[in-house]
């Protein structure tokens, strides 16, 4: 994935997260201090779960058979210590296309005021199907959660195995 780690910039803080679209912007961790932040390095990504905004990412790996898929980070709950991050994973219906997201799975995690590692979303492709030699979508999605709220994230990844 581009930039999992947000600490690629090509704008100034709270600017676009670089490799990421939609919505969102980055932060530097040292102007807003929260414990469990050591080992995430400088910057962060932030969005406003359940307020119509989305960071999304198309990535240029693709679907294959039999395989389960996880797309997790680490979040926190913005300015207000708390608020819900839903994370979805599914594929891009038209390539390199961000809007065309089709979901397989959501996950909606609650956050607090501290960096945690989220278990995220998993979606297990079968032996056939739709997604199989799609490319791989994931985002922090607008759905609807209680109450809406910032969010904060950092080292995204999306792991695969047997």
């Amino acid at each position: 994935m581009l930039n999992g780690t947000i600490e690629t910039a090509t704008t100034p803080q709270f600017g676009n997260i670089h490799g990421f679209g939609m919505a969102g912007g980055w932060a530097f961790h040292d102007s807003n201090r929260r414990d469990g932040r050591s080992g995430l390095g400088l910057r962060f990504g932030y969005y406003s779960s359940g307020n119509s905004e989305t960071v999304a990412q198309v990535l240029s790996t693709r679907f294959v058979a039999n395989r389960l898929y996880t797309f997790r980070s680490y979040a926190t709950g913005g300015g207000d210590n708390k608020g819900s991050v839903p994370y979805e994973i599914g594929y891009a219906e038209i390539d390199g296309l961000p809007a065309s997201f089709r979901l397989l799975a959501r996950q909606i995690h609650a956050t607090g005021s501290t960096w945690v590692r989220t278990a995220g979303v998993s979606y297990r492709t079968g032996s056939t199907g739709v997604p199989i030699g799609k490319q791989i979508a994931i985002r922090f999605s607008d759905t609807a959660v209680a109450v809406p709220s910032d969010i904060w994230f950092d080292n995204v990844e999306v792991t695969s195995a047997p």
